[in-house]
């Protein structure tokens, strides 16, 4: 490692000055794929990298690079840094940038560039991805001078994490790209005289009297429920809201981002809200038919939430008749959805310590045991369920669900991080398998984009070498980055990965049976082995990846265990039935269009 002290060298190159630059930043790792107009950072990672306590870790193919830098930033709390080269380099990481702008998650996505006498001329490998990536990401800049480096590095990581130096109304975390032209970084300069980026001083949030207005409303609720978002997971304010729920009792729904940022085992956990979330999490806050969607909450603590389609469905009818306190970092999201009765623009954090003081402060403890056995109704009523079918030794016929509660009861002494592709399996993981930590469910939520499951696992195990680490995954996400098993092999990063076979893109096909009378076009497919795909990478690394496909439901606790004592990487590759998931909300639809399962629908 280098020594904190002023560095010996002083004339380095372009390339010299990003690597020093990111070990200013504390950056231990880096997710790559190399290229051209990459070349002279990769050369400094290989050289100088270990001395400066950098990792460099090449991937198969750039949104594997991007996903797990990813599911680094997202297990971690800390940025995410990868780099491609110009031109096809550049534009393969556009899909994770996208996801991470959705997600909110701070990546800082770093791309080599023709050089800057042959930019707007159609060079070999040119792709104008400052332009691209403009509208991805909180800001994209190309560096045409080099002695700039160290100010445009501090400016994105400091945008990128949302670091309490800059304007409150950019604090929101998110991808930054830096496009660096190769002559710059092959330019030498005095890496001494660089200067770091200032924001100046903002000011603080100034929230008190909205927390008085709110607590108000919080006070005269008989039926309140806190709306539970990512913002509570990217803040560090799980501990906040445990705090809340526990002193007043109010009951917690959260959104897919949101998963883990409080207990899913807590009492107060009513479950995922949305499209797939429970029934009586979206009876509770929209009201139930018995009802006639007129007993749903009367007071709605939104906080770190973007009040998106998935969860809101019909905007007007969304919480109808609640009155609706929005707490956010991002002030374009007042009213952006959902009008709100009350905006608070803040740090889910700051807001929630401010709350709770004064509730306790006020020794409020609000009598709500009528809504609470309301909800243990709803619960009873519309409970979570599916057919768990006897083994008839034909194949095709173990739940999804089932797998993943076995998954659960197995491993969560362990807090396993989890991360998922899309889809189906998707929503059944974020119903079935209770995460009690935050930064320990990694999923695509925004931007839904299969194929991020397996390099987002990978990132994750990065982050955390000592944690098991499980993708949960579909067979075509998984395919869709199914090359980067050969980075996890080749680095023997212990990931374990279950992908459930139903033949195809299981949500595509069950909004087919919905919308299209049954016809499955380009959904449906007879997969490969991925058990045997997987053996073609067993002996890449010292610890043999291994692997194994299993049909009958007799045979899952067994190769659950199997895979979960394995020292190194696994693949179980699950034949599963194909069935709908529900319960489900039509798209852009109210509560009244929800989609029941069938034992009491």
């Amino acid at each position: 490692m280098v020594s904190e002290a002023k560095l010996e060298e002083l004339i380095v190159n372009g390339a010299e000055a990003l690597v020093r630059k990111l070990h200013d930043l504390g950056i231990k790792n880096i997710f790559g794929v190399t290229g051209g107009a990459s070349l002279e950072l990769f050369d400094k990672l290989g050289d100088i990298g270990p001395k400066y306590g950098i990792r460099l870790i090449d991937t198969a193919k750039e949104d594997g690079a991007g996903f797990a830098a990813q599911g680094y930033a997202r297990s971690s709390g800390t940025i995410g840094v990868f780099y491609t080269t110009s031109g096809p380099g550049s534009t393969n990481g556009m899909s994770p940038v996208t996801d991470a702008m959705l997600d909110s998650i701070p990546i800082l996505f770093i791309t080599g560039q023709v050089p800057t006498f042959l930019i707007g001329k159609d060079a070999f490998q040119e792709a104008p991805v400052t332009e691209m990536t403009i509208h991805t990401t909180k800001d994209s800049v190309l560096v045409r001078q080099i002695d700039t480096i160290a100010e445009w590095i501090d400016y994105g990581y400091k945008l990128a994490m949302g670091t309490k130096d800059i304007s409150p109304s950019e604090r929101r975390q998110g991808p930054v790209h830096i496009d660096i032209p190769k002559d710059s970084s092959q330019t030498m300069i005095d890496y001494n005289k660089l200067k770091p980026f200032y924001f100046g001083k903002p000011p603080e949030f100034n929230i008190d009297e909205k927390v008085d207005e709110i607590f108000k409303k919080f006070k005269k609720s008989k039926r309140p429920i806190v709306y539970a978002g990512g913002g509570i997971i990217s803040s560090g304010a799980s501990s906040e809201l445990v705090r809340l729920s526990n002193y007043t009792t109010i009951p917690v729904t959260t959104t897919v981002m949101g998963i883990g940022g409080f207990p899913g085992s807590h009492k107060n956990n009513i479950g995922m809200l949305g499209m797939h979330g429970t029934a009586y999490a979206n009876f509770a806050i929209n009201g139930s038919p018995n009802g006639k969607y007129k007993d749903g909450a009367d007071f709605v603590l939104a906080i770190g939430v973007r009040f998106d389609d998935r969860v809101c469905g019909d905007f007007e009818k969304f919480a109808r008749n609640a009155y609706i306190a929005h707490i956010d970092i991002d002030p374009n999201e007042n009213g952006k959805n959902k009008k709100p009765n009350i905006f608070a623009h803040s740090d889910a954090n700051y807001f929630l310590k401010k709350l709770n003081n004064k509730i306790e402060k006020d020794n409020f403890r609000p009598n709500i045991s009528g809504w609470w056995n309301h909800i243990e109704k709803l619960k009873r009523n519309y409970p979570l369920f599916f057919d768990q079918w006897q083994d008839t030794n034909t194949g095709n016929e173990i739940p999804t669900q089932f797998v993943i509660k076995e998954l659960y009861d197995l491993t969560k002494e362990d807090h396993p991080i989890v991360t998922t592709g899309v889809g189906q399996h998707q929503m059944w993981a974020g119903q079935y398998f209770l995460v009690d930590k935050p930064r320990h469910f990694l999923t695509s939520a925004g931007l839904g984009t299969m194929g991020f499951g397996l390099p987002a696992a990978l990132g994750a195990q990065v982050a955390n070498p000592d944690k098991l680490v499980m993708d949960l995954d579909g067979d075509r996400s998984f395919w869709m980055t199914a090359n980067e098993l050969e980075t996890i092999a080749r680095y023997d990063f212990p990931v374990k990965i279950v992908i459930f076979d139903n033949t195809g893109h299981g949500m595509v096909k069950q909004w087919q049976d919905n919308t299209y009378d049954g016809r499955h076009i380009a959904s449906e497919y007879n997969n490969i082995n991925y058990a045997n795909y997987a053996r073609l990478f067993e002996d890449l690394g010292k610890i043999p990846l291994k692997s194994r496909q299993i049909k009958y439901e007799k045979d899952v606790r067994n190769a659950l265990k199997e895979m979960i004592n394995y020292e190194g990487a696994y693949l179980l590759h699950v034949k599963v039935r194909f069935e709908h998931c529900r319960p489900m909300i039509q798209s852009m639809k109210s509560i009244e269009h929800i989609m029941l399962q069938e034992k009491y629908s």
